[in-house]
């Protein structure tokens, strides 16, 4: 019986060992399969990459492409008709074009171009663009009215040359008494004076037509004067 229970004991303290040594070598396997352990560094922030805007010329259907005049003067955009300026010698207009073409245009010297009446045909025309009266209003049979006109053709230039003439809408109520052609800038002074088939009516009104041009090409513009008669002195 003895000797049995010593193999059991022996037995024993061998798978003890055993089991021991097999614990022993799974641990290191067991930590090897971890890896390396994460060792925290620097962080680096890289800038944002912007890149320039693309922009690619785009031409529609029917339009064309224009050029913007140079800074230094090479590209010049010459004005069409109809495109003006402010007049230094009024509200109307003046064209900005090249006057070099223009035969026998003159530049003066507030910017403004003359042109005589021979070089405005058609399709151009002329236009009375002021006539103003003084006095402004009338008050008796026979009196003396001057009325100043400016003419210009429909582009805007000063109109030299032009003959101008005035006359009351209906007939007989006006004479002329000087009418010369229009000077270097345009202008023109007409003397008329009142007749005595002029009704001096309160309130009413005499219409005067001013006409400038020549037999070819002519323009008219018609102007209302007030009619105002003055008091007679009451007789005593």
């Amino acid at each position: 019986m003895r000797p049995r229970g010593n193999a059991f004991a022996l037995s024993a303290l061998l798978s003890a060992a055993f089991l021991g040594a097999l614990v022993a070598l799974r641990i290191p396997a067991a930590k090897a399969d971890l890896g390396p352990l994460p060792v925290p560094g620097p962080t680096v922030t890289l800038p944002p990459v912007t890149l320039p805007p693309i922009t690619l010329p785009v031409t529609l259907p029917g339009e064309t492409t224009t050029t913007a005049p140079s800074p230094a003067g090479g590209n010049e955009t010459p004005s069409g008709t109809g495109s003006s300026a402010a007049s230094p010698t009024g509200s109307d207009a003046v064209p900005s074009g090249p006057e070099t073409n223009l035969r026998g245009a003159i530049k003066l010297a507030d910017g403004s171009v003359s042109i005589r009446v021979a070089s405005v045909t058609a399709p151009l025309w002329l236009v009375i663009t002021r006539v103003v009266a003084t006095p402004r209003t009338v008050r008796a049979r026979g009196q003396k009215l001057r009325l100043a006109v400016l003419v210009r053709d429909s582009r805007g230039y000063l109109v030299r040359g032009a003959h101008v003439e005035a006359r009351s809408a209906k007939p007989g109520r006006l004479i002329q008494l000087s009418g010369p052609a229009t000077r270097v800038d345009g202008t023109a002074s007409l003397l008329v004076r009142t007749t005595k088939l002029l009704p001096l009516k309160q309130a009413g009104k005499l219409a005067v037509v001013v006409r400038a041009g020549t037999s070819d090409i002519a323009a008219r513009k018609q102007i209302l004067l007030p009619i105002r008669p003055l008091r007679r002195p009451s007789s005593q």
